[in-house]
């Protein structure tokens, strides 16, 4: 149940956020934990709170810039992987050690190359993005370093919980994840917005009722 102090518009925000929690949980994100996101779509940005919320340390990979601007707007330490060197800015920040838990939710061939780089040894890479064809993967990466990966595509009644506990407490900030409120009437004008990968929505939500 939606608490009263949840309002109805950031509420909505409980089910892609529960996901995100459920992913950050099968991650095993520890306080002091360093992470990085890939990708800086809904799930990749509400990823990076999570795990900022249960005390990690966050990096964003995104090579959009109107979604590192937003990321950045929230509080997220982002890295344009065109611009920068991806792996050399982790190491940099972890002391050459990797990154303890990587989250692939980009849906690309570069994201996943990246994925196996990352982590440290014993480090764990997170399949988050739903893949809309086969992909390349350097198991040597995996196998050599014994990095482990997990899957996670679903919510449980506690991430709900936690998501909306999130939300209660202000420590996801949902005005800065909601970039557009359109009436229903505009509904497809928010589908176009959400396919648009090149702009700067996070999230669209549609009002369904008259208030």
């Amino acid at each position: 149940m939606i608490p009263d102090t949840v309002s109805m518009l950031h509420g909505a925000l409980a089910e892609p956020l529960a996901i995100c929690c459920h992913v950050v949980k099968k991650g095993n994100v520890k306080k002091g934990d360093f992470v990085v996101v890939i990708g800086g779509g809904p799930i990749g940005i509400m990823t990076a709170l999570a795990a900022k919320a249960a005390g990690a340390d966050v990096v964003l990979s995104e090579v959009n810039e109107k979604r590192l601007k937003k990321a950045a707007e929230m509080g997220i330490h982002t890295v344009n992987p065109v611009k920068e060197n991806l792996l050399d800015a982790v190491r940099n920040q972890t002391l050459g050690r990797g990154a303890d838990v990587v989250f692939e939710t980009s849906d690309s061939q570069p994201g996943v190359d990246s994925m196996v780089q990352l982590p440290r040894v014993h480090g764990t890479v997170v399949l988050v993005a739903i893949y809309g064809k086969p992909m390349t993967v350097d198991l040597k990466q995996l196998y050599y370093y014994e990095k482990n990966v997990v899957t996670a595509r679903m919510q449980e009644k506690a991430d709900m919980e936690k998501a909306l506990e999130l939300l209660d407490g202000n420590e996801i900030d949902a005005d800065k994840i909601i970039t557009s409120v359109l009436p229903l009437a505009d509904i497809q004008k928010g589908f176009d917005k959400c396919m648009d990968r090149n702009g700067s929505e996070v999230k669209v939500m549609i009002q369904c009722d008259d208030d």
